[in-house]
Formats: structure tokens, C-alpha cells, sequence
């Protein structure tokens, strides 16, 4: 009935549920400063990519009587998919704005948010280069797709989404290191800087994230486009 309301109503319901279970009942709050922006920007942002993972990963499949009637690039069903939850997060992405602009403690805002735009794009390059390796294991194990929230979850909870990892794993510095290669928890952390906080981020930063995108881009289409031939036979 509410149509594409859900496609705001879906992040603004996931930010209360995290807010209530992880905020205020186990305190992951504590030591994490404007916890209801952190936790709105990790929500947002994270969607993103969890879409276009599970839709990758079944975008064969899904197509397949398409792809066997049509002579196309089979590319652009995984590119397709992205670019779908590309137009769908831009709106959610103005909600998203709203909500930080509102929810007190309200953050002074710098010229640095206009690098939420290079952000967003590397984040966007990296879901293609994801859905693609996505599509082409999800096309050869099928089974596959019903495992996916589960990993999606899991890459959830390792990302830093609602709790700071720099605080949560300071104890385990070989664990905190391999933690925040983790490109997911890059992106967040840069948006975070350019939204929230109004900070600068370490160039090494932005260097890891052009290096995931750009290089699971390159991986992900080279290893698709090798499989090319398989797709949409029984």
C-alpha cells in the first residue's frame, strides 16, 4: 500500500530498531559522539551496497528468459542492478540529509560534505565490481542465495555500522588493523568525516577505498565477463 514510501520508511525503521537493541539496551553508544548520525549515515550507506550484493547475486537467474531471447552485453544485468539501488538511494540519501539536520546534536556544516559526492561514486563502482563477481558465483551456485542475508549480515556487523570498532576492538590491535581495511567500514568512515563530523580523513584512507573500487571493479567485470557464455543456458 505505502509503494515506494518503503524505500525511506525501510533505513528510518532499521536506524530505530539498531538505536533501541544496540544504543540504548547494550550501550554501544557509549564513547561514540552524535551516536543517532553515526548510526543513521552506517545505516543509510550500508543498505546501499547489501542491495546491490543480494540482487547481484541473483541477477542471472532472475533474467535468465531475458538473456536467452535477447543478444545483448550481459554486463549490464548486474550494472543494471546497481544502478536500480543507485536511484533508489539518492532519495533515501536526501532523507537521510533531513534526518541528521533535525535529530539533535546538530553538527556544524563544512565544505567538506561535498566530498560525500566522491564517496558516493567510489561506493557505486565498488557495488558494481561486487555485483558482477556476485552474479557470475551466484549463477554457478545457486544455492548461494539463500545463504546471502546471513553474509550480509555478518559484513554488518564488521563494519562498524552501529558501534565504533576503534573503541570495541582497541584490546586487539591485529584484529583493529585487519578490521578497517574492510571497505565497507572505509566508506562509512568517510562519509561519516564529510557529513557528521566535519573532519578531515587520512589520504591513506581515500587511497584504500579508490584501490577497492577501482580494483573490485576491474576483478569483478573481467571475472563476469569470462563466464559470459554460460549465462542463461538450463
Amino acid at each position: 500500500m505505502l509503494g515506494h514510501a518503503w524505500l525511506f520508511l525501510n533505513p528510518v525503521l532499521s536506524v530505530l530498531a539498531f538505536y533501541a537493541i544496540f544504543g540504548l539496551i547494550l550501550g554501544t553508544s557509549r564513547g561514540v559522539e552524535n551516536f543517532i548520525g553515526f548510526l543513521v549515515i552506517g545505516v543509510f550507506f550500508f543498505q546501499f551496497t547489501a542491495r546491490s550484493m543480494t540482487g547481484g547475486m541473483g541477477a542471472i537467474r532472475s533474467n535468465a528468459s531475458m538473456i536467452r531471447a535477447f543478444q545483448f552485453p550481459r554486463a549490464a544485468v548486474p550494472i543494471s542492478t546497481v544502478i536500480r539501488n543507485f536511484l533508489d538511494f539518492v532519495p533515501s540519501l536526501a532523507v537521510m540529509v533531513i534526518m541528521l539536520a533535525i535529530i539533535p546534536p546538530i553538527e556544524t556544516i563544512t565544505w567538506r560534505v561535498v566530498l560525500v559526492l566522491p564517496v558516493i561514486g567510489l561506493q557505486t563502482v565498488f557495488n558494481v565490481g561486487l555485483a558482477c563477481l556476485l552474479a557470475r558465483i551466484g549463477h554457478k551456485i545457486p544455492d548461494l542465495s539463500n545463504l546471502a542475508s546471513v553474509l550480509s549480515r555478518f559484513w554488518l556487523y564488521g563494519s562498524g555500522v552501529f558501534f565504533s570498532i576503534d573503541d570495541r576492538l582497541s584490546a586487539y590491535p591485529l584484529v583493529l588493523e585487519i578490521m578497517q581495511f574492510n571497505p565497507m567500514y572505509i566508506f562509512l568512515t568517510l562519509a561519516r568525516n564529510c557529513l557528521l563530523y566535519g573532519v578531515d580523513s587520512p589520504i591513506s584512507m581515500w587511497n584504500i577505498a579508490i584501490i577497492w573500487s577501482l580494483g573490485l571493479a576491474i576483478v569483478g567485470f573481467i571475472y563476469f565477463w569470462r563466464g559470459e557464455e554460460t549465462y542463461g543456458r538450463p
